[in-house]
C-alpha cells in the first residue's frame, strides 16, 4: 500500500514538474509591474485592487474603498484593468499623469491595458504627457464614462509607445494647446476607433501622429474609424494634417469631421471609404484635403 501511495506522489509531481511556470503563475501579477502616478510617486499593482482616492487632483495619503474609489488598478491574466470613475487630477509640473509600464528593468512589457471610464473624467494642467502607456499588449479604452484629457505644454496628451489603441463603446476629448505636439502620438501601433464619440484639437502639431510626434510612421500604421464613430479634429497647423500617417486610412460607416487651417491630412493616399460614411473636410485656407502626393477636391 506504502509503494502504490509512494508511486502516486510521485507521478502527480513529474506531471507538476512539466507544466509551465506561466501556467502554475497566471494569476499573479509579475514583480516589475508597477505605475508612476505624478511626477514622483510609484504605484504597484497586483491582483489585489487596488483603489485611490483624490482630492483637488491629488492622491490622498488612505486608499479608498470599493465604493468611493475615483482610481482602480487590477491585474490578472495579461491585462491590467484601469478604472477611472469620476476622478479630477490637475498635475503641474514635470513627469507624466499616468505612466503605464513604467518599470525599473524598462518598458514595453508584453501585457495588455485596459482603461475603463465611469462618469465625467478629467486630466489637465501643464507638465508631461498626461496617459503615457508603455506596454506592448495594446491599449484599450472603455466604458459608459467620458474622458477629458487637456495640456497647455510641449507634450502630447496621449502617447503609445509600443501596441495598438483602441478607442471603444466610449467618449474620448483630447486637447492640446500649445507648442507643436501631436494630441494623440502611436510610435508602433495603429488607432483603431469603434462605435465612440471621439474629439481631438491641437494648435500646431496633428491631431493623430504615428511613429514620432507629428511624424507619419510606418505603412503598417493604420488609422481606422468605425461601427458609427463620431470623429472631430481641429487643428492650425500649417505644414502637418490632421491625420499623419504614411498607412492606410479608413472610414467605415461612422461620421467623420476634418477642420484644417492648409490641410485635414498628411498622407500619401486618399482614405478609404467602407459602408455609409458621412466625411466633411474643411480647410479655412485654400488647398487640397490630402496634403504630400493625393488632391482631392473638397467635399
Amino acid at each position: 500500500m506504502k509503494k502504490r501511495i509512494l508511486s502516486l506522489v510521485m507521478a502527480i509531481l513529474m506531471i507538476v514538474s512539466l507544466l509551465p511556470v506561466t501556467a502554475l503563475a497566471a494569476d499573479a501579477a509579475p514583480s516589475w509591474l508597477t505605475m508612476k502616478i505624478g511626477s514622483g510617486s510609484a504605484l504597484s499593482v497586483s491582483s489585489t485592487p487596488t483603489y485611490l482616492k483624490f482630492v483637488d487632483g491629488t492622491l490622498t495619503t488612505e486608499a479608498g474603498t470599493a465604493t468611493d474609489y475615483q482610481f482602480k488598478a487590477t491585474y490578472a491574466d495579461g491585462i491590467l484593468d484601469v478604472v477611472f470613475n469620476n476622478m479630477i487630477v490637475s498635475h503641474t509640473g514635470g513627469g507624466h499623469s499616468f505612466n503605464f509600464g513604467y518599470t525599473a528593468e524598462g518598458s514595453n512589457f508584453n501585457y495588455a491595458v485596459r482603461l475603463t471610464l465611469i462618469g465625467e473624467n478629467q486630466i489637465n494642467g501643464t507638465g508631461g504627457n498626461w496617459i503615457y502607456l508603455r506596454n506592448a499588449g495594446g491599449t484599450t479604452i472603455t466604458g459608459s464614462g467620458s474622458l477629458y484629457a487637456c495640456t497647455s505644454a510641449q507634450n502630447q496628451v496621449l502617447q503609445v509607445e509600443a501596441g495598438d489603441l483602441t478607442i471603444k463603446d466610449t467618449t474620448v476629448t483630447i486637447e492640446q494647446k500649445d507648442g507643436s505636439y501631436a494630441g494623440i502620438l502611436l510610435n508602433k501601433g495603429s488607432l483603431f476607433v469603434d462605435n465612440s464619440t471621439v474629439t481631438v484639437s491641437a494648435v500646431n502639431g496633428s491631431c493623430v501622429s504615428f511613429g514620432t510626434y507629428n511624424g507619419i510612421g510606418t505603412e503598417e500604421q493604420g488609422c481606422y474609424i468605425q461601427n458609427g464613430s463620431n470623429v472631430v479634429m481641429n487643428a492650425r497647423s500649417l505644414h502637418r494634417g490632421l491625420i499623419h500617417t504614411a498607412g492606410p486610412i479608413v472610414f467605415d460607416s461612422s461620421n467623420v469631421e476634418l477642420n484644417g487651417q492648409y490641410g485635414c491630412m498628411a498622407t500619401n493616399k486618399a482614405p478609404e471609404i467602407k459602408g455609409d460614411v458621412t466625411a466633411v473636410y474643411k480647410n479655412k485656407v485654400d488647398g487640397p484635403s490630402y496634403s504630400f502626393d493625393v488632391a482631392v477636391d473638397t467635399p
